[in-house]
């Protein structure tokens, strides 16, 4: 029975496999701490696993290891490397290459891509100045956890990685970005060739990536803490944003992928500084469509754009602390929804001066579980020589509170400039907190 005990314990708690193949610079002539370089000894070793060896076990020691060139690691389809860092510390000998990257698949099809699509997992690890610090690609279910990433130009690049996380790790004084989430077609603004020579937005893209417990400290001037473009339902959650004034904590671009639609940010902490002829926003979040959601925001950064968001469905609630003199902004309309914001009390949404540029096409606010502190404008549906203002409910954007001449609901128009309200349709509801009835205005359209 105790022999039982203990096969079960190794089977159950081992952090490897039996019959993996364990692997340490070391044996590859490595030495730590003794300033020379250890990246001949770390490609001898990657080079030493067998080609269709699927389970690979990569052990490092605590101490620094010193990269002057681009160390590849190899890949192979459904194979899982575990690199355990046991704190070791990747450094580079100047910021001009990368320190860790994959071996063999730039500049294929994608359908080949996928032959070698492995799991790539990564924990208790440091890197180092450098260029792009660790890139990892065409992989699902990988992982970073507990690594830190420090003075890079940037710390992780996720290039077509399916349902990725990165865990509890931090990001340092990175000169661009902490980390960046992306498809394999490139990008002209990023300056990212075309990872795979087929791939667009929409078949190559870094899809489901979470992010959680992470510490993203900017460099003076960087682009932004978390950068995604092309990539669908990116999660940010339990995350720490600090640092030097960068352009961005959060920048979501989709690129015009039609796959884009689902981005969420939850109980985040921001506190940083801005450079007011720099700084753009701190998250903005751009798509074709869907859903932005951020939930527990606690901003302490005033005096900008704290969202910049537009053509989707933008839905901010539990948002913690609103600084003073802090704004929205809505690029090509969209809709936006504020509910159970006390942070965001006593100020009027509806008020032109929150906003940068024009306000959406329409603006929701709920407080609590009542209904008395809406106020909500669109700029877009006027009767008359007023502008709709419905106080103290709200104007309900959904497919449903749009009526046309007929009363009957029918699809809200893209472009609500085109219509104008032909009359105003009224109904009763009660407020959930007193009982008294409130009366409701919903708009009834035609086209101009």
């Amino acid at each position: 029975m105790k022999t039982w005990i203990v096969v079960v314990f190794a089977l159950f708690f081992s952090p490897y496999a039996a019959d993996a193949i364990t692997l340490k610079p070391e044996d590859f002539g490595a030495v730590v701490d003794d300033g020379k370089s250890d990246a001949a000894a770390f490609q001898a070793m990657f080079n030493a696993i067998p080609a269709l060896e699927r389970n690979v076990y990569i052990v490092l020691v605590s101490g620094e290891y010193l990269f002057d060139k681009t160390v590849f690691y190899p890949k192979y389809n459904r194979r899982r490397m575990l690199i355990e860092g046991n704190m070791a510390s990747i450094k580079a000998v100047g910021n001009a290459f990368d320190l860790l990257t994959p071996a063999g698949i730039e500049g294929e099809p994608v359908s080949k891509a996928l032959e070698s699509i492995d799991q790539f997992i990564i924990r208790n690890c440091s890197f180092e100045g450098g260029d792009t610090q660790l890139r990892i690609a065409a992989t699902l279910n990988s992982e970073v956890s507990n690594c830190e990433f420090v003075g890079g130009m940037c710390g992780a690049d996720l290039v077509f990685c399916l349902m990725a996380r990165v865990i509890n790790s931090q990001f340092t004084v990175f000169r661009r970005e902490g980390l960046l989430v992306r498809s394999g077609q490139g990008d002209n603004v990023t300056n990212d060739g075309k990872y795979f020579s087929n791939a667009t937005g929409s078949n190559s893209q870094s899809n489901v990536v979470t992010i959680d417990g992470c510490r993203f400290f900017s460099a003076n001037h960087a682009h932004a803490g978390v950068r995604n473009y092309a990539s669908n339902s990116m999660s940010i959650l339990n995350t720490v944003f600090e640092g030097l004034p960068s352009k961005f904590c959060v920048d979501y671009q989709d690129r015009n992928s039609t796959t884009c639609t689902y981005m969420y940010m939850h109980n985040i902490h921001i506190e940083h500084p801005t450079d007011t002829a720099f700084t753009q926003s701190l998250i903005r979040a751009e798509q074709s469509g869907g859903i932005v959601h951020l939930d527990g925001i606690y901003s302490q950064t005033g005096r900008v754009v704290q969202v910049e968001a537009g053509r989707s469905v933008v839905k901010i609630s539990n948002w913690a602390y609103f600084p003073g003199a802090s704004k929205f902004k809505a690029n090509g309309g969209g809709e936006w929804i504020f509910e159970e914001n006390r942070g965001l009390a006593g100020i009027d949404l509806g008020d032109p001066a929150v906003w940068v540029g024009k306000p959406p096409y329409y603006i929701g606010s709920r407080f609590a579980t009542t209904l008395e502190s809406y106020s909500g404008w669109s700029p877009t549906l006027k009767n008359g020589a007023d502008y709709l203002s419905l106080t103290p409910g709200r104007l309900l954007q959904t497919y449903d509170s749009f009526f046309d001449q007929k009363n009957e609901p029918f699809k809200t128009p893209l472009d609500l400039s085109k219509y104008e309200i032909a009359d105003l349709k009224t109904f009763i509801m009660t407020d959930p907190a007193t009982g008294k009835p409130l009366s409701f205005y919903l708009p009834i359209l035609k086209q101009k």
